[in-house]
């Protein structure tokens, strides 16, 4: 699946939040995460922009550390809070 263009804006703005908070030091590393994250299991990416710090680096750190790379899948338990899909349908 092809990702929309705002979408890939709406990830990169993320990416540069996260640079400014200081948790992430490469852009690009997580910016292909959040991407193949939000291919799989949409995120909803205006909530997630939205958050104040807290939840916004709870759900990008977790993101960062949950993606299998290797793999290409979204791994472990991890549920982000702005999560677009039904929780109880994966």
């Amino acid at each position: 699946m092809k990702t929309k263009k705002e979408d890939i804006l709406a990830i990169s703005s993320i990416c540069n939040r996260a640079m400014e908070l200081g948790i992430f030091e490469q852009k690009i590393d997580l910016l292909m995460d959040i991407n193949h994250w939000h291919q799989e299991k949409p995120i909803d990416l205006e909530k997630l922009a939205g958050f104040d710090d807290f939840n916004f680096m709870h759900d990008v750190v977790g993101i960062y550390r949950h993606f299998d790379r290797v793999n290409k899948i979204c791994g472990g338990c991890f549920e982000p809070r702005a999560a677009a899909y039904d929780k109880e349908e994966k």
